[in-house]
């Protein structure tokens, strides 16, 4: 879905809608804790981005303002709202694959190999987007192609409401591009085809993978295929939930031991019997 916690905001409220918006905790003029939860578009235009912290998003809005642009409008997140849009929305994509896997509140797999050609499964991924638009009137962006991993190509990006498709041909000619400490995935123009490599170019592979490898320990391989489009995960649901994170941002400095401890203390009471709590505690203000 294409910012979705923004976009439920704005379709709540109509008056929000096209407006530079964020969604996260109360700002407090500059001083307020907590981190931004999700940006519209036209907030993203000022350098605002989700995790950013709160406090640095209120003095780019500002900025923003004292240079003549809209006014920037920030509202607390409503977390009870987004899931119950988002279990309307994963409804609608449940009933229209082989199979489904929900991946996150706003994103979603589903199988289509039955529609039996590549054409077909980009048709019916057209048809759901527009049922989307028709029953909670937000849109969401679509890719098509032969794995989980080959449509989440760069043009997916290009949002809002943006649509990919990735044949197997294309998703061979994903690779890994890391820069800057980076790893994302990208498509080059030097990239390999997807028949028979060549033995320079299997080596060159084989050297990449390694790379990948030595940078990404043990995932290092995983990755290295997953940012070429190739995997072996099925589209399934039937996954045991292994860890739930929780963020929780104090109202005022502490140095206790017990404070910090105090929020920790209650996860593995949300996560069920036999469950632990494992917390990394970082002290300083983010600005």
């Amino acid at each position: 879905m294409d910012a979705f916690y923004a976009a439920v905001e704005a379709q709540r409220d109509p008056a929000l809608r096209g407006r530079p918006l964020v969604v996260g905790a109360d700002p407090k003029e500059g001083h307020g804790r907590g981190v931004v939860t999700a940006a519209s578009y036209a907030a993203r235009r000022y350098g605002i981005r989700s995790a950013l912290p709160i406090s640095r998003a209120w003095r780019l809005a500002e900025a923003a303002r004292r240079r003549g642009e809209p006014e920037t409008i920030f509202v607390r997140d409503d977390h009870v709202l987004y899931r119950e849009v988002s279990a309307r929305i994963m409804a609608i994509l449940a009933a229209a694959g082989d199979a489904f896997q929900k991946a996150s509140v706003d994103e979603a797999y589903l199988e289509l190999s039955s529609l039996g050609s590549f054409d077909a499964a980009v048709e019916r991924a057209r048809r759901l987007k527009a049922e989307i638009v028709s029953q909670e009137g937000l849109t969401a962006s679509v890719g098509v192609g032969p794995t989980s991993s080959s449509p989440r190509s760069p043009p997916i990006s290009r949002s809002p409401t943006g649509s990919r498709s990735c044949d197997r041909r294309r998703s061979s000619r994903f690779s890994i591009h890391c820069g800057s400490g980076s790893f994302r995935d990208r498509t080059q123009d030097r990239a390999f085809p997807a028949r028979a490599p060549h033995p320079d170019r299997r080596r060159s592979q084989d050297a990449r993978a390694g790379a990948a490898r030595e940078w990404f320990g043990r995932w290092g391989e995983d990755l290295f295929a997953k940012a070429r489009g190739l995997s072996e995960s099925a589209v399934s649901n039937d996954r045991a939930r292994k860890s739930v994170g929780e963020q929780e941002t104090f109202e005022v400095d502490t140095w206790t031991r017990r404070s910090c401890w105090s929020a920790p203390a209650r996860w593995p009471a949300r996560c069920g019997a036999g469950s632990r709590a494992t917390a990394s505690v970082r002290s300083g203000r983010s600005r």
